[in-house]
């Protein structure tokens, strides 16, 4: 089991006057740490989901969003688990290395995303799930290889934390 890290999501900047120009980004100061968060009333305890990691960084520069997991398809999932009822912190982005946990959207097969290891293997795209199910020993979408991105998969978003219940 990964240890508490910490997630420096919020600068803390400078003052500055009001005058200044609103396309000029104030000096950042500082980050705030957090190792946990609340949703829906609940407390989770953020884990980093890229190796090697202990701190989870979202630059201001950068787009994240937050899914709610529904499924058992990644209950095996390294470093850490992500479980029924975990939330996952993406960075939006619509490419990824081979070995990533991503949010696809599938066309044609469903209207939500699903969370998957991408994997490229000479030249044809793999969304594998890591799960303890036997209903997911096997890539999922076996039967259908996709060669090229943006046809008829969407990569929404690469997994950078996971929220543990406490």
């Amino acid at each position: 089991m990964a240890k508490n890290i910490y997630f420096k999501p919020y600068l803390l900047l400078e003052k500055f006057p009001q005058v200044r120009p609103l396309d000029v980004l104030p000096v950042a100061l500082d980050f705030m740490e957090v190792d946990q968060v609340i949703l829906e009333d609940k407390k989770y305890r953020i884990v980093s989901l890229l190796c090697g990691k202990q701190v989870v960084n979202l630059p201001c520069g950068q787009h994240h969003f937050v899914l709610h997991v529904r499924g058992n398809s990644m209950n095996q999932a390294t470093p850490e688990p992500i479980d029924n009822g975990d939330y996952v912190i993406l960075r939006e982005q619509n490419t990824a290395e081979s070995g990533d946990i991503v949010a696809v959207e599938i066309v044609g097969v469903d209207d939500r995303a699903t969370l998957k290891r991408f994997k490229i293997e000479s030249g044809k795209i793999f969304l594998v799930p890591e799960s303890a199910d036997l209903e997911f020993k096997k890539p999922m979408y076996l039967n259908h290889i996709f060669t090229k991105l943006d046809v008829d998969i969407y990569i929404r978003g690469v997994a950078v934390a996971v929220l543990k219940p406490v």
